[in-house]
């Protein structure tokens, strides 16, 4: 103490080095633990929350990067699907052509083998090629009824007797 009263001036109206020491002390040491104490430290407070929230953000951005990934493979297999999509249409489009014109095939075959059916019995009742059992009555004798096709007559000697 002898080292500090020497080296304290004395100022008229004024207090001593250490001279406010001895009453005060206990509020000064709780203070100065409440000020040294972690929990009660503002800065480091801060610097925890800002620690805190600095990790959210990390996180937060990993996860936008995670779904701008996803996001990308999605688009890439929209892409690849509407490109399927495309070829899938041109390739039914064409499959239906071929059906069509297979069908159409068969229906005039078909109509072909009728009408050739047709032509064939018409030649065998009128008498041939020619046709020269219907071509001997006159069109105007078919119209009136009089005249009757050959495979629908009675064969010679039969009658036919309608009630």
């Amino acid at each position: 103490e002898a080292k500090h009263a020497q080296d304290a001036v004395v100022v008229e109206g004024t207090a001593t080095d250490r001279c406010l020491e001895e009453p005060f002390r206990d509020q000064l040491k709780e203070l100065m633990d409440k000020g040294n104490n972690p929990d009660n430290d503002q800065i480091k407070r801060v610097l925890g929350q800002l620690d805190q929230t600095r990790s959210v953000v990390v996180e937060n951005i990993d996860m936008i990067l995670e779904r701008g990934e996803k996001i990308e493979v999605l688009m890439e297999q929209t892409q690849r699907l509407e490109t399927e999509s495309v070829e899938f249409r041109r390739s039914a489009v064409q499959y239906n052509r071929q059906v069509w014109w297979r069908n159409s095939r068969w229906i005039c075959v078909l109509t072909l083998v009728v009408a050739l059916a047709i032509l064939f019995l018409a030649m065998w009742g009128c008498g041939g090629i020619t046709f020269h059992n219907c071509t001997k009555h006159s069109p105007k004798a078919a119209l009136a009824g009089t005249w009757v096709p050959p495979f629908f007559r009675a064969p010679p000697g039969n009658t036919i007797v309608f009630t």
